[in-house]
């Protein structure tokens, strides 16, 4: 019983701080829009072909993509820890 509260309050421990990594990371997004948008529009501006006219919104669903795995992730971790807590 012992290895299981153990086990369990890791895993809680790891969720805990993956909810919060992926929720500030969600937060953080808004300003990673506005910094995307200026960097695109600089490139706009010059011709380059480098960037496309999809690469703001190509990298932005990437991004929040994996946020939204690690707050999964989070999610399932602490599900789990408190399972083996309570048994």
């Amino acid at each position: 019983m012992v290895i299981n509260k153990s086990w369990g309050f890791i895993s809680i421990s790891i969720g805990v701080v993956s909810l919060l990594w992926g929720g500030g990371a969600l937060c953080g997004m808004i300003e990673q829009k506005y910094v995307l948008t200026e960097i695109s529009s600089v490139m706009n501006a010059f011709g380059s072909d480098v960037y496309s006219a999809y690469y703001l919104e190509n990298t932005i669903a990437e991004e929040r993509h994996k946020n939204i795995i690690v707050l999964i992730s989070g999610i399932s971790m602490t599900t789990f820890g408190s399972l083996l807590m309570k048994y």
